[in-house]
């Protein structure tokens, strides 16, 4: 990830990037994404995440969520409990990141710390290449041992193998 010039938040609302960036103070911060592995996985879950859709859950890709008056990110897929009326958003039941090559440890905490800051419950990171998936919290990254992403009581139940994402 690489960060350039600052630019005002006003700008950074009104264009648009491909791919979308993250916006953290004034600067533009690259995402790595753009990979077949990385693009198959979102898919993935996509297909996947549709059938809580009658649960009132929807499901959104490449989704800007407001951290602060002067920081965005961009999650590479994010699930809400109902349709938000804002074009951003400030909140999500779930949201998945999934690793890229190029990705570092440190720079996808921060991330992540961004996520729970605003409230999200669930982050969850997907490695499409090892096929492992991680739950994500301010104490860093725990592999799932049984390989099953879960919510729990008082949220919607979600509950997908991670096995089952690679057959979609």
């Amino acid at each position: 990830m690489s960060a350039g010039a600052l630019i005002p938040v006003e700008e950074y609302l009104s264009t648009s990037y491909s791919p979308d960036c993250h916006f953290v103070e004034g600067r533009l911060v690259e995402r790595n994404v753009g990979e077949k592995e990385h693009g198959r996985m979102q898919r993935a879950l996509i297909l996947y995440l549709e059938r809580y859709r009658t649960s009132g859950l929807e499901v959104w890709p490449e989704q800007r969520l407001n951290i602060t008056d002067d920081h965005y990110r961009v999650c590479d897929v994010c699930v809400t409990e109902g349709e938000p009326e804002a074009q951003i958003f400030t909140s999500a039941l779930i949201c998945f990141e999934i690793l890229s090559r190029k990705d570092s440890l440190s720079q996808l905490q921060e991330v992540v710390d961004d996520y729970l800051s605003i409230g999200v419950p669930y982050c969850w990171i997907i490695d499409p290449w090892k096929r492992v998936a991680y739950v994500a919290s301010a104490r860093g990254f725990e592999r799932l041992s049984d390989g099953v992403l879960r919510t729990s009581a008082p949220y919607p139940e979600v509950v997908g193998p991670v096995n089952e994402l690679y057959s979609l």
